[in-house]
């Protein structure tokens, strides 16, 4: 299966660069190794994704982990940057606990 995908260098705000398996223009990768959540904890913020061998990069901006889970040595994640619209309800909901919590209103 690897043999239809690319090797890419996925670099994490935090400055962490994991090398994984994926296919082009997707958000799908493999690792080979165990990857916690944790790792990912502070650096998805800006994830550049750059092929290996190859100058190009795509920057996701404001990323967030959809999947991640370990299998026989080998971990599936999922990146992808957050949309419009749930960045604006993130924002929203965050303003909506932050009055409920100035005026004692319980959530």
């Amino acid at each position: 299966m690897r043999e239809m995908m690319s090797e890419f260098d996925l670099t994490l705000s935090n400055g962490e660069t994991l090398r994984c398996w994926g296919y082009a223009g997707g958000n799908a990768f493999e690792y080979d190794g165990e990857l916690g959540r944790e790792k990912f904890a502070g650096g998805l913020r800006e994830v550049v994704l750059k092929r290996a061998g190859s100058e190009e990069s795509e920057t996701l901006r404001n990323a967030v982990l959809d999947y991640c889970e370990t299998r026989e040595g080998v971990t599936y994640f999922s990146v992808r940057e957050l949309g419009y619209e749930e960045r604006k309800m993130e924002e929203l909901r965050g303003n909506v606990e932050y009055i409920a919590m100035m005026t004692g209103v319980e959530l």
